[in-house]
């Protein structure tokens, strides 16, 4: 038998192991792109709960918590869930009705709205008085 047909011989066999080395390389490497695919959106996820700790949403969440309930978001209404952390103008109030200690009318903060403490009821007592500082 001559060199060549030694060497033809095993080309077959040497294609077979080349063809399962294919398949488990590509395995893996399907395996890698998914870790990274589901690393990149917890990151993602993380970064939104941050954002939200930022501008004062979802106070009453720990960071974990605010973690977790973005993970019930469907991925497809992620980025309108983002856009709308981003839009969200937080750490501020419209307006608070403040009772002042002494029975006094105040806006405290730079708060808009004051309370009325002869009225019953303090935004009835605003509505009625017209008056946002005395």
């Amino acid at each position: 038998m001559s060199d060549m047909t030694k060497v033809a011989g095993q080309v077959p066999g040497i294609m077979h192991e080349a063809a399962q080395h294919m398949r488990k390389l590509a395995e893996h490497n399907t395996e890698l792109l998914q870790e990274r695919d589901a690393l990149a959106h917890e990151n993602r996820l993380m970064k939104l709960a941050r954002r939200m700790e930022q501008r004062g949403l979802e106070q009453g969440l720990s960071f974990e918590e605010k973690v977790a309930k973005l993970q019930d978001v469907p991925s497809e209404k992620l980025a309108a869930t983002e856009q709308a952390i981003e839009l969200t103008a937080g750490g501020f109030r419209l307006g608070h009705i403040d009772q002042a200690q002494g029975g006094e009318k105040r806006a405290s903060r730079g708060e808009l709205y004051t309370s009325d403490p002869e009225s019953g009821d303090e935004l009835e007592g605003f509505v009625m008085t017209q008056g946002a500082y005395d």
